[in-house]
């Protein structure tokens, strides 16, 4: 009988444990969804192709990444890349679309967004730009609200990250993610995550 009691006591416990535990596990959103945010042990990327299989897939991506980058060879090294653009402003009337890379206004060229602003004056300014479909060319941009959102752009570094990426334990994999982040999400974040 006393072991019977104990096995239930034990069995009790186990189960208020378990609630607890989930309980404690749950973290309730608050009312106002902006407010929430992840855990901050939370990874900031995640391995989403299995260990086994990463460096099969590193091997094709490194020669898929050295292709993409013979191809972008004509890109221009740095500029503005066009993320939006409001239909009916000045800049989709010039026609700049998203993916547009801004390099030059009036000879001068666009490294960051302050170059932009410092150079941008109300009349009709030249602007030399890149797209994929018609490669670089100038188009003039007559005064007025742009209606573009933009980043800025470098050819090698197509993530935009920031600090010392030549530790020999990561720098191919993050130089071939840089390359791939468009292309192959999952090997880009798999090797972000691996970095890291």
């Amino acid at each position: 009988m006393r072991i019977a009691m104990l096995a239930f006591a034990a069995a009790l416990l186990g189960v208020a444990f378990i609630f607890s535990t989930l309980a404690s596990a749950e973290v309730a959103a608050p009312a106002d969804p902006m407010a929430w945010s992840p855990p901050r042990d939370a990874p900031l990327f995640i391995e989403r192709i299995p260990i086994d299989e990463y460096p099969r897939r590193l091997v094709k991506a490194r020669a898929w990444a050295e292709q993409l980058h013979e191809e972008r060879a004509e890109w221009p090294a740095h500029g503005l890349r066009v993320t939006r653009t409001v239909f009916d402003k000045t800049g989709d009337k010039a026609g700049i679309a998203p993916g547009t890379i801004l390099f030059k206004c009036d000879g001068e060229p666009l490294n960051q967004l302050s170059d932009f602003e410092r150079l941008r004056k109300p009349q009709a300014q030249t602007f030399s730009v890149y797209s994929a479909a018609d490669g670089v060319r100038d188009i003039v941009i007559q005064p007025g609200a742009l209606g573009l959102t933009v980043v800025e752009f470098d050819r090698e570094n197509l993530l935009q990250l920031v600090g010392d990426m030549n530790d020999p334990r990561w720098a191919d994999d993050v130089t071939v993610a840089g390359r791939l982040a468009e292309e192959d999400h999952d090997f880009a974040e798999t090797a972000l995550a691996r970095a890291l």
